[in-house]
């Protein structure tokens, strides 16, 4: 089924992705490009994703801040015991080499915040935050 473009107050028109059943949009966030995906609820609504942006986008820089920082506590230790004959990276090294590409906004309120690699691991990882801004995962999806 293919829906109508959607006007964003914070991103102007976000179209449908058919593909993968969601609604994009574009924002620039320390300047990069960063796409930014909404799921439908049950009823094929944006309403709930759409505020809990509104909400993300008004702390955003400390959202981004937290993300880097619970990747660190999660996945830092994994990323130096992959490359064992490499010097280990300090965690100052790891978030500066976490470039946000998009960030995912689902309907019960958890976002997660998903970074290329920059060849860290084998593709690119990402951090979620629940519905009440507390970070919850981190992982390297397969």
């Amino acid at each position: 089924m293919n829906y109508p473009d959607l006007e964003c107050p914070i991103l102007g028109i976000l179209h449908y992705d058919v593909t993968n059943d969601w609604y994009k949009g574009q924002l620039k966030i320390q300047q990069s490009e960063v796409t930014i995906y909404f799921s439908m609820d049950e009823e094929r609504k944006l309403e709930s994703a759409q505020n809990r942006f509104v909400d993300v986008m008004s702390d955003l820089k400390n959202h981004l801040q937290q993300a880097k920082e619970y990747a660190v506590e999660s996945l830092l230790a994994v990323k130096n015991e992959i490359d064992e004959n490499r010097p280990p990276l300090t965690p100052q090294q790891f978030k500066d080499r976490m470039v946000l590409q998009f960030i995912s906004i689902e309907p019960d309120g958890s976002v997660s915040f998903y970074y290329p690699d920059d060849n860290l691991f084998a593709g690119h990882f990402y951090v979620m935050m629940d519905s009440v801004n507390n970070f919850v995962d981190a992982d390297i999806p397969h």
